[in-house]
């Protein structure tokens, strides 16, 4: 799922930065554990859990778009096959009340 949420090279830039910055965290904590690293821990893990969270509300809003813009595609091409139809059924119309007419002026001519 990460690598559908790394959509430009901002993404890939904060991936690189904040895997340097956890993995510099998480060796400082193993060389010497303090309350400072333990707290600057928790404040990198909030901050990638927010761009995380954001990160996946733009995918969202970017899959409904895709998703929109095909169903938008596909309605306008049901239109047009419908207008279409429509278009034939009246011309077909049309010829059939000449033809009738034609029929009923040849019969009233008798």
């Amino acid at each position: 799922m990460i690598d559908k949420l790394a959509k430009n090279q901002k993404d890939l830039v904060y991936d690189a930065a904040i895997l340097e910055l956890t993995g510099s965290i998480a060796e400082a904590l193993k060389k010497k554990p303090s309350s400072k690293l333990i707290s600057l821990s928790k404040a990198v893990t909030d901050i990638v859990f927010y761009v995380t969270d954001l990160r996946l509300e733009r995918y969202t809003y970017d899959e409904y778009m895709r998703r929109r813009l095909i169903n938008e595609i596909k309605l306008e091409e049901k239109v047009k096959e419908l207008e279409q139809e429509l278009y034939s059924y009246e011309d077909n119309t049309i010829e059939r009340r000449a033809d009738f007419e034609a029929d009923a002026a040849i019969e009233d001519a008798r």
